[in-house]
Order: C-alpha cells, then structure tokens, then sequence
C-alpha cells in the first residue's frame, strides 16, 4: 500500500498543498487517529454519544470564549463586576448532562431548565453519577452560532455571573441543533 503525505507551504498570502507520495515505508504511513470521547462510557450518555461534529466543535468554541470572558474579567451589571477568574475545563460527565437536556428540549419542543418530568440540573448530573460539590446551568435557543450564544448569556446578568463565578472550576456544553446547554461544577 503506497502512503501520502500532506504538504503545505505559504506563499506570500497564498497557501500551496502539495500530495507527497511516501511509498511503502511504514514510518510514513500514519494510523486514524482514535476517536477521543467527548462524554463518559456511562450508560446515561449513550444517546449522547454519538454527536454531530459541528456541534462539538461548537461545544469546544464556547469553551474557548467563555475562558476568554474569565481571564480579562466582566461587569455583569446587577450580578456584580468579576475580575479574572481561573479557566474551566470541559468536564465530560458534565458535557453528558448538558447535551441529555439540549437534545431534550429539541426533541419534547420546550425551553426551561426544568423538563416536562420535573427534572433540572441536579437531577441530569445525578444520572451521570459524577458528584459535583455545586452546580449552575444557562441555556439558549436560537442562533446555531457559538459566538452568539455566548454573547447572549454574558448580557444577561444571571448567566453571566455563572460563567464568572471563580467557584466553578469545570463545564459541560451541549449543543443539539439551536439548543444550547452549559452545565458548570465544582470538581470534589
């Protein structure tokens, strides 16, 4: 089998790929990378499993704008005037919980914190058997857009103090559709 090897080179503003072929030499062949689980092997998750790759490329952009938020501080006006605060880091039982309730609302048609069964946050966590010492959650519907998501939720005063809280340490974020779940905790 005859490998290949991806070569691209910069030329003044204009980017060159280049297809190399590497013959049989079996340094150069490359395996598929594994595929890195977004959420725990729990049996809660298992409908979550399987996620769009856009949408988890969302889920992780929004990881990277909250942390941006948290490092230069934000006055979430009523809520108060947070300065730095430490980056959170995904959380994959968290992420669990936080897509479980974004694909619910899409799939039951319905916009609260709180499912038609009466189940909030504690209670999607909880399945997930990870044992968080505290836990907020902010969620969003319309745009499919990361960046707007996070802009909605850092105007909003209540949202944007949980995204500022120096109490949170972790996050999950869901993404089903236009249906935006973040779920943070407190690591034990």
């Amino acid at each position: 089998m005859t490998g290949f090897r991806l070569n691209a080179i910069a030329l003044t503003g204009s980017l060159v790929l280049s297809l190399v072929g590497c013959g049989d030499d079996p340094m150069m062949m490359e395996e598929p990378p594994a595929p890195v689980a977004t959420v725990p092997d729990h049996p809660a998750c298992d409908t979550v499993r399987d996620w769009n790759g856009g949408w988890v490329a969302a889920e992780e952009r929004v990881l990277e704008l909250v942390n941006e938020h948290r490092a230069t501080g934000y006055n979430c006006d009523t809520e108060g005037n947070f300065g730095p605060a430490p980056a959170l880091t995904m959380q994959l039982h968290l992420r669990c919980a936080a897509r479980i309730h974004s694909q619910d609302m899409v799939d039951r048609g319905f916009f609260d914190h709180t499912n038609p069964d009466g189940e909030g946050p504690g209670g999607r966590i909880d399945r997930t058997e990870y044992p968080t010492r505290g836990y907020g959650e902010n969620i969003y519907f319309g745009s499919p857009r990361a960046a707007d998501a996070v802009q909605a939720w850092m105007e909003s005063d209540g949202h944007c103090r949980n995204i500022m809280d120096p109490d949170f340490d972790i996050i999950g974020v869901g993404r089903d559709e236009t249906h935006w779940t973040q779920v943070f905790g407190i690591r034990r």
